[in-house]
């Protein structure tokens, strides 16, 4: 079975914010001319960078953190909602792990 690998890549503000504006500009959301709010990044470099979305963008963005946060929590034996993914609310086989997570 393949390993899920547990630790978090490095990223610099300027990838974060590439990523970001690319993702935001390929899916706009809100209609023209609706405020946008502007995320700064800045780096220990002390360049800052910035993305513009609008308030749909950012309340999917933020429901897509919580959701990604929630599913990195089931994945532990232990919590309680484990193998239920927390974007659609149902369970899912992991292929290769048994149906229980029983010793006997």
């Amino acid at each position: 079975m393949d390993q899920i690998n547990t630790e978090a890549r490095p990223a610099t503000a300027e990838d974060i914010a590439s990523s970001l504006a690319d993702m935001f500009d390929n899916y706009p959301m809100g209609d023209p001319g609706d405020p946008l709010t502007t995320m700064a990044f800045t780096g220990p470099d002390g360049k800052t960078h910035t993305v513009t979305a609008d308030p749909e963008q950012l309340g999917w963005f933020a429901d897509l953190i919580t959701a990604g946060h929630a599913d990195a929590d089931r994945s532990h034996y232990d919590h309680p909602d484990h193998r239920v993914c927390a974007h659609c609310e149902q369970a899912r086989p992991i292929p290769g792990v048994p149906e229980t997570d029983d010793e006997g």
